[in-house]
C-alpha cells in the first residue's frame, strides 16, 4: 500500500511550505497493515517522485505481488503513484469522498439538521457497501429539490463522477484492500507535526528537508545503521583535496598592433589606454597656469611678501 500527503510546514519568512510524504506499508488479509515507512521532502511532486524512488526500491514496492494507493482527490497524487507503481489499485480514501458528500446535505439542510442526519447516514453507507451509482443519483435529485444549492451539489457530484473508478469500496474490501488512507494520515503526526509544528516553530528552507530526512531515518527504525554511513561519507568528502580555480584569462580591450605601433617615448601612456575600452579618447591636457588659482600660484611674489 502507498500513500502521498503533503502537510504544511512554516518557515522563518511567514510563508507556509507543503513538505509530501510517501508512505508504504504492507497490506495483511485481513487488510489491515504494518511495517509502515516514511519519505519526506519540500519538493515539487515531479521532483519527489524522483526522489521518492529511494524508499520504493528499498521497500521493493515494484517487485510485490499487487499494490494499492489509498489518497485524496489532490490531482497532483496520480503522477507520484504512476512514478512509484503504474498498476495499483487506485482508491479514494473513503473518509476524504465522505467529507465531500457531507458537504451537499450541509447546503441542503445545514449541519445539525434532523434531514442532514438522516440522508447523510443513509448515503454514507450506501456508498460504502452498496452502489456508488445510487449516490450519484440521490445528488441529482438533491440538485433538483434544492436549485438554489445546486452549484455546491453539482461539484460534489463532478467530484466523484470524476473518480468513479476509485469508488468501487465494494470490490476493494471484497479483494482486502484498505479503503482508508490511515497510515498516510497517520505520518502528518509521527513524522513531520510531532517535530516540525510545534509551539513558534519556524523553519529555513534550507533546513526543512534535512529535518526530514531524520525524521524519516527515526520514524523507519534506521537511525543506528544509516546514521554512520550518512557521517562517513560526509567525512570523506570533506577531506577530498579541493582545486584552486584557473586563474581568469585577461583579454585586452585593445589590439596588440596598436600598441607595437606607439613609439617608445609614448610606452607609459600606451599602457594606460590599453586598460580603456576601445574608442574612449581622454580629455586634453588643461595648463594649470591658465586657470584661476594656477594664476594666483604661478604669480611673482612682491618685495613685500619676499621680505
Amino acid at each position: 500500500m502507498l500513500c502521498v500527503d503533503a502537510a504544511k510546514v512554516l518557515t522563518t519568512t511567514g510563508e507556509w511550505r507543503d513538505v509530501k510524504t510517501l508512505t508504504l506499508a504492507e497490506v495483511l488479509p485481513d487488510g489491515e497493515t504494518r511495517q509502515n515507512s516514511y519519505f519526506s521532502r519540500m519538493s515539487d511532486y515531479r521532483l519527489f517522485a524522483q526522489q521518492a524512488q529511494v524508499e520504493v526500491m528499498r521497500r521493493q514496492l515494484k517487485h510485490s505481488r499487487a499494490a494499492c494507493a489509498v489518497n485524496d482527490g489532490a490531482d497532483w497524487i496520480p503522477a507520484v503513484v504512476t512514478a512509484c507503481r503504474p498498476d495499483a489499485v487506485r482508491i479514494l480514501d473513503f473518509y476524504h469522498a465522505a467529507e465531500h458528500l457531507a458537504e451537499s446535505g450541509h447546503a441542503a439542510w445545514g449541519p445539525q439538521s434532523p434531514e442532514f442526519q438522516v440522508w447523510f447516514e443513509r448515503y454514507r453507507r450506501e456508498l460504502r457497501d452498496g452502489d456508488p451509482d445510487c449516490v450519484l443519483a440521490a445528488l441529482s435529485d438533491l440538485a433538483v429539490q434544492y436549485p438554489h444549492q445546486a452549484q455546491v451539489i453539482n461539484a460534489t457530484q463532478g467530484y466523484l463522477i470524476q473518480r468513479r473508478e476509485n469508488i468501487r469500496y465494494v470490490e476493494f474490501k471484497a479483494a482486502h484492500w484498505p479503503i482508508g488512507s490511515g497510515p498516510g494520515e497517520a505520518a502528518h503526526k509521527v513524522v513531520i507535526q510531532s517535530r516540525m509544528k510545534g509551539t513558534g516553530m519556524r523553519w529555513h528552507v534550507n533546513n526543512i528537508d534535512r529535518m526530514a530526512a531524520m525524521r524519516n531515518l527515526i520514524c523507519n527504525e534506521r537511525w543506528d545503521s544509516d546514521w554512520p554511513v550518512i557521517v562517513t561519507a560526509r567525512v570523506a568528502a570533506r577531506s577530498q583535496p579541493m582545486t584552486s580555480p584557473a586563474a581568469p584569462t585577461v583579454v585586452p580591450l585593445v589590439s596588440s598592433s596598436s600598441t607595437s605601433s606607439s613609439t617608445s617615448s609614448s610606452t607609459s601612456s600606451s599602457t594606460s589606454s590599453s586598460r580603456l575600452p576601445l574608442g574612449f579618447k581622454l580629455r586634453s591636457g588643461i595648463p594649470w597656469r591658465h586657470q584661476p588659482v594656477g594664476q594666483a600660484r604661478a604669480r611673482p611674489s612682491s618685495p613685500l611678501e619676499n621680505g
